[in-house]
């Protein structure tokens, strides 16, 4: 397994530098929407998260969401994350469900202790606290 650390440096735009930066946002935004009871994320909500983060869109109207493009991207990086061990996949009525592992929550715990990403997190967590997978949900019939 590869062991993921987390160093302070300065973030250059490359390719793998953005696969870093996805998979923290994916971490964000699967932390930042399991409330309450809410165990998983399906895939939808995680799509329309990480859009929203992506694009610093402000949703000040939760009644009316736009269609959004599913970045392609992310599979192969979902797929990496639950190989290293940071999500689960789990099927739920049927359909894919994300859950975040224990060592996704260390993972997490310690980019907050060293107060990285936190525009990312911050943004992560207005997104999941502006619109909830089920509203998400509803908002599919009008598309």
């Amino acid at each position: 397994m590869i062991n993921m650390k987390i160093s302070k440096r300065r973030v250059v735009s490359d390719s793998h530098n953005t696969t870093d930066i996805f998979v923290v946002i994916i971490m964000f935004c699967v932390f930042h929407a399991l409330k309450g009871k809410r165990k998983s994320v399906n895939l939808d909500y995680l799509y329309f998260c990480f859009e929203s983060v992506i694009n610093s869109d402000v949703l000040d109207d939760v009644k009316f969401v736009k269609p959004w493009g599913i970045n392609k991207s992310l599979k192969p990086i979902l797929i990496m994350m639950v190989k290293q061990g940071l999500l689960n996949f789990q099927v739920k009525n049927y359909n894919l469900e994300i859950l975040i592992s224990e060592y996704g929550i260390l993972y997490l715990n310690e980019i907050m202790q060293n107060s990285l990403f936190t525009e990312i997190n911050e943004s992560a967590a207005s997104v999941t606290q502006k619109i909830s997978a089920v509203k998400l949900n509803k908002q599919k019939f009008i598309w």
